[in-house]
């Protein structure tokens, strides 16, 4: 078996030996690697926008905090008697967190750079100052409070230590996790197309042909001046959708986004 097929086994040994190991199995110990874990699958997340997309967010926390109001919601309709296992509450953090991330993200997403960044920002105080004017859904300064044990649903595990609530979290970061590297690896068609895209511009200029008509110049039977250029031939033979004539500075752009994508581990 090569390296990468022993990284999902090992990580889920090291997640289910951790809380056992001395200094780490106490409630103390537990609660710090569960937040840890969470720690973990905001990261995911946060790769996915800026190492990904090189898009630099401000108020990132925005959707997690949003999902997270999602989820103790959930929670407090089961205590309430809703029939729902308490080990699903994270799932409602989750589509919380992508309904925020599609509403504001249709708009914020219209900019890039630090212009994106900026309205990350603004998007991040402007739900800070809505958690004052809506106390039914944020709970005001006191927050919202819920019982992780108070349900009716009788089936599933129950959630009553430290122990549990850590395996639990540590399942659904581990799904997290797989749902993030299979979308990567679904995204190596558009990533192979924008590398042969970036190879053509930055390969060196090819030499004068027998023709003797210098490069850049149009050639016999070639495509007439003002045309859309290789770049765009690249990506439309590639699969992608055609594009349109595409100025030298968002080719210069393109290639070095390019190649800060390439050069990230894989």
């Amino acid at each position: 078996m090569s390296a990468k097929g022993w990284l999902l086994p090992a990580t889920i040994a090291a997640l289910a030996v951790l809380p056992h190991l001395p200094g780490l199995n106490a409630d103390f110990g537990r609660s710090l690697l569960t937040q840890m874990v969470i720690a973990a699958v905001f990261a995911l997340s946060f790769n996915m926008l800026f190492g990904q997309t090189g898009l630099l967010s401000f108020g990132h926390a925005v959707y997690f905090g949003l999902g997270g109001y999602a989820a103790i919601h959930l929670m407090r309709a089961i205590n309430g008697g809703l029939p729902v296992p308490m080990l699903l509450v994270p799932v409602a953090g989750a589509a919380g967190g992508l309904l925020a991330g599609a509403l504001l993200g249709a708009l914020t997403t219209r900019k890039a750079g630090t212009i994106f960044a900026l309205i990350s920002l603004g998007v991040g105080e402007l739900v800070y100052a809505a958690t004052f004017m809506l106390p039914g859904w944020f709970g005001g300064e006191e927050g919202i409070t819920a019982s992780r044990t108070r349900t009716a649903f009788a089936a599933g595990p129950a959630l009553d230590s430290q122990l549990a609530v850590y395996y639990a979290v540590a399942a659904w970061a581990l799904v997290a996790a797989l749902l993030v590297a299979s979308s990567m690896l679904s995204g190596c068609a558009s990533l192979n197309a924008v590398r042969a895209a970036a190879g053509a511009f930055v390969a060196p200029a090819p030499a004068i042909p027998a023709s003797g008509v210098p490069p850049g110049s149009p050639q016999p039977g070639g495509p007439p001046p003002g045309s859309p250029s290789s770049f765009a031939t690249v990506i439309r033979d590639a699969g992608m959708p055609k594009a349109a004539v595409i100025s030298d500075a968002e080719k210069a752009e393109t290639v070095s986004t390019c190649a800060a994508l390439l050069a990230l581990p894989r």
